[in-house]
């Protein structure tokens, strides 16, 4: 900030009670001083939005290390519970003093392709389309479906269901510490 500027704002604090606007001098001086206090106000802000940037930046890269070492422990954990499991396939959950590891099956994804697959169930299978408009009924279809491998088949007729494609998931592996 300049010095003449400064000085406008200095004294701004014992002037405000005895300052008057009453002349073309005096509203000049006015906005002098309301020119100086804007321009300390864009300091300010631009001091605090660089303070701002420098502490978010901070806690991004120690949020990032934390996580990445959050990371590597738990692919230990998993590599471990994995072992255990070789040992015995049984045991999908691990009790220690500091917390719990699980090991749980995740239901297959099943990967649609509606143009594909709604004229297939509306010719074979039409009691799971919602009528008007044509739509397919998903939870009640997808009980009624056999998996084979990355394929569907319909039960009844042995036909390979064209438009799905389901994608074996590997179990879910979570770590839940106690607080």
């Amino acid at each position: 900030m300049d010095i003449l500027t400064q000085m406008e704002i200095d004294n701004i604090e014992q002037e405000k009670e005895q300052f008057k606007v009453d002349s073309p001098d005096g509203a000049s001086r006015a906005l002098r001083k309301v020119r100086a206090l804007r321009k300390q106000m864009g300091e300010v802000q631009e001091v605090a939005t660089a303070e701002i940037n420098h502490i978010n930046d901070w806690r991004r890269a120690e949020m990032s290390k934390l996580e990445d070492n959050i990371a590597y422990f738990e692919s230990l954990l998993y590599g471990y519970h994995l072992t255990v499991m070789e040992q015995d396939p049984d045991r999908k959950t691990i009790k220690l003093p500091h917390g719990t590891l699980q090991m749980r099956a995740q239901q297959p994804e099943y990967i649609r392709d509606d143009a594909q697959l709604i004229p297939w169930v509306e010719q074979n299978k039409p009691e799971f389309m919602v009528p008007q408009p044509a739509k397919l009924n998903w939870a009640k279809l997808k009980k009624t479906l056999a998996i084979a491998g990355t394929s569907t088949i319909d039960p009844d007729t042995g036909e390979s269901i064209p438009g799905l494609v389901i994608e074996q998931r590997p179990p879910k592996f979570s770590v839940k510490v106690d607080e």
